[in-house]
């Protein structure tokens, strides 16, 4: 099973809910969400996405604050089956500048 399908499935059975909205999932993104927490999930095709994952989540980010939502009780979780080097999956993680993102 790819890694997507393994988050998307701890996420349901963890009690979030898979919602629909339309400028997320033009973004190419599925959104789960609980009584307060909002996941952005998002499957990366090949390692030049990566390159992009800043725009991504300045793109969600936006998106939140135009339909006031809360930005600090969402994130976004990015699934690849390809390897990602140590230095580049910390450097992922670690610039939080629009949302929290980890790597998967």
């Amino acid at each position: 099973m790819n890694n997507f399908n393994l988050v998307h499935n701890r996420l349901i059975q963890k009690n979030f809910k898979a919602l629909e909205n339309e400028e997320v999932e033009k973004l190419g993104f599925s959104l789960y969400g609980n009584e307060t927490i909002r996941v952005f999930l998002k499957r990366l095709h090949m390692e030049l996405e990566l390159e992009n994952i800043n725009i991504y989540s300045n793109q969600i980010r936006i998106l939140l604050l135009e339909q006031s939502e809360n930005i600090y009780n969402s994130y976004l979780i990015l699934c690849t089956d390809e390897e990602i080097n140590y230095e580049k999956f910390f450097m992922i993680e670690r610039n939080n500048i629009a949302l929290r993102k980890y790597a998967d």
